[in-house]
């Protein structure tokens, strides 16, 4: 695994990405510490864009589906965390218009408050 700085990756972010489309590994460091690692994903796990490309390619006239049922163990660790599995696809969802949330009260009161501090100090 490649070791970079955080510098590093940002001036050469493009030839880093490359590299990992490759199969290479980039652990990210700061002062010499790992925080991150950039790894390739899995050639079996595609976006939807992608498997909808690759049905058209070898089934020209099926359409792929965009939205895959979990399997029962990565519902059973969904379950372990405390994460309802998805219930609809992202793209049937991910444009609807939603209100913004009013709040009957001030967040910033509230924040103040557990901060013990008065807004008008």
């Amino acid at each position: 695994m490649t070791s970079v700085k955080i510098a590093d990756l940002s001036k050469n972010l493009a030839a880093h990405l490359k590299a990992v489309e490759a199969g290479a590994s980039i652990e990210i460091t700061d002062e010499g510490r790992a925080i991150a690692r950039i790894v390739p994903i899995s050639r079996d796990v595609r976006s939807p864009a992608e498997s909808g490309r690759a049905a058209e390619a070898s089934d020209e006239g099926h359409e792929a589906p965009d939205f895959v049922d979990v399997t029962d163990e990565q519902r059973r660790l969904l379950k372990q965390l405390g994460v309802s599995p998805p219930k609809r696809p992202l793209h049937e969802i991910q444009n609807l218009p939603y209100e913004p949330k009013v709040w009957p009260f001030s967040t910033l009161e509230l924040l103040l408050e557990e901060r013990g501090q008065d807004r008008n100090r």
